[in-house]
């Protein structure tokens, strides 16, 4: 199952460029009341319990599996996801990790947590419609398109984004106009791709 996961979601997204426009009234609704519980603060800590990282992940299981950056949690002795009622919970381990590709998936223990709805990263297009929550950007949702579309070694998939993400909120899902998970949003320099 996680396996057959990471290959969805390994649509690893790179995002520069502007926001564009805040989402639309409809969306924000039903993503008020889902997200609440399915987007998380993830954060490392050292063995001191001194915070070293922090990013964003987002649940995909009701069992608690959680996909982040493997730079947020890479160097970490203990990992904490923080909902956005405040709500702390310690992690209970890695399922899987690629650090090549920058991609894990960690499991932590809840209740009312809200699954995000996954969708098929295969189909996307250029110019298709996405956007993110205003966990991953400022203080508003944000939409943009897909830019381009490429094959890398190592990333099965790279869609580039309209959306510019600041770096503290890699983690955090891209979603396509039906509101489901297309990938992980990943902040990089020019260079890097």
């Amino acid at each position: 199952m996680i396996r057959r996961v990471a290959c969805l979601l390994l649509g690893v997204l790179f995002s520069f460029g502007n926001v564009l426009y805040s989402a639309p009234e409809q969306k924000q609704q039903n993503k008020d009341e889902i997200y609440q519980t399915s987007i998380v603060t993830v954060v490392g800590y050292d063995a001191s319990d001194k915070k070293i990282s922090q990013g964003n992940g987002f649940v995909i299981d009701d069992k608690g599996s959680i996909v982040t950056c493997w730079h947020t949690i890479s160097n970490a002795v203990k990992v904490k996801a923080v909902r956005k009622d405040g709500v702390t919970v310690i992690s209970n381990g890695i399922l899987h990790s690629d650090a090549a590709r920058d991609f894990a998936v960690i499991r932590i223990q809840g209740k009312r947590l809200s699954v995000l709805q996954l969708g098929d990263s295969d189909v996307v297009k250029k110019d298709d419609e996405v956007f993110v929550t205003k966990d991953s950007v400022k203080e508003t949702d944000a939409n943009g398109t897909i830019t381009s579309i490429k094959m890398l070694p190592r990333a099965p998939i790279l869609l580039k984004s309209s959306i510019k993400i600041p770096v503290e909120k890699s983690g955090s899902p891209l979603f396509n106009s039906d509101g489901h998970v297309i990938g992980m949003n990943v902040t990089l320099k020019s260079d890097d791709i």
